[in-house]
């Protein structure tokens, strides 16, 4: 985990995956920040200010990133720093930083200190290694498996469907995203997870396998 010099800040995480939420939670507290973290919009919106940045994820379920972002800056109206997630690159009125998943802990720690700028890295490959070799380094070897684990159970559960619903493959989506399983997230977005799995399915499995 890298070092963070700056203050530390209460963030809050608004994000619909379990296990995105326990990575970015932890990342942002191994940075030294105070985090409340919780699943969709609506709660968020239930919340008082007091926060120094909020993290959100674009696409949530119900009330989206972009709307929450507009809602909480009429709400609060305080000049709180809106950090994006997006798994496709793009722009989001009122964001302050729109960060390309899967997110590093650089990116977040520059983007709460207020000095990160969009730079998102377009790749063709099946499988990005970084984001799961800083898995094991963040987190350990064993929590890292587990996280993969479930990974691998919920893409053979989703990809064995003959018609995956929406919300799945947009599950799908982000968990690809946050293992760097490139080609995998943007067939899910698509809506055609199936092709690109067993592919992607042997690469994560060659390279844990190789970090014993």
């Amino acid at each position: 985990m890298m070092a963070y010099n700056g203050p530390a800040s209460r963030i809050l995480l608004v994000e619909d995956s379990p296990a995105q939420r326990f990575v970015l939670r932890h990342i942002l507290e191994q940075l030294g920040h105070d985090v409340t973290a919780v699943a969709d919009a609506e709660t968020a919106l239930t919340l008082d200010c007091g926060f120094s940045a909020v993290v959100t994820d674009l696409t949530l379920p119900g009330i989206g990133g972009a709307a929450l972002i507009g809602a909480l800056r009429t709400k609060w109206a305080a000049a709180v720093t809106m950090i994006a997630l997006s798994a496709s690159p793009c722009a989001v009125a009122g964001a302050d930083v729109v960060l390309p998943k899967p997110v590093t802990a650089q990116q977040l720690a520059r983007a709460v200190a207020g000095c990160a700028q969009s730079d998102p890295v377009v790749t063709k490959t099946v499988l990005d290694p970084r984001p799961i070799v800083a898995l094991h380094q963040d987190l350990g070897r064993d929590q890292a498996m587990g996280l993969i684990r479930r990974f691998i159970a919920e893409a053979d559960r989703v990809c064995a469907q003959t018609a995956p619903d929406n919300m799945a493959l947009h599950h799908l989506a982000g968990a690809a995203a946050m293992f760097g399983a490139i080609a995998l997230q943007a067939a899910a977005l698509a809506g055609d997870a199936m092709q690109e799995w067993p592919e992607t399915r042997a690469a994560v499995l060659h390279l844990t396998g190789q970090m014993v």
